[in-house]
């Protein structure tokens, strides 16, 4: 036997531990969707809103689902009063 072809067998005798029999695979269709929020949070002056703001989307990405998260905005409350 060539020593730079070896295939690897099962106790069954089978390539690669899979059986003949297990020949097709599920596949599963994934969808990315967009979720906008609207965040109201309240702080100190001297902490700032964008922090905050990268603090909340490093938490977020760390969920398993989240693909990106992207700070798209930040208004005070005395930006739009």
């Amino acid at each position: 036997m060539n020593r730079s072809y070896r295939v690897r067998r099962d106790r069954s005798g089978e390539h690669d531990g899979f059986h003949k029999s297990c020949k097709s695979f599920v596949q599963f269709s994934m969808v990315r969707t967009h979720l906008f929020f609207k965040v109201e949070v309240e702080h100190d002056e001297e902490e700032s809103p964008e922090k905050i703001g990268e603090e909340i989307g490093r938490q977020l990405r760390k969920l398993y689902v989240v693909r990106s998260v992207e700070l798209s905005s930040v208004v005070t409350q005395g930006d739009y009063e």
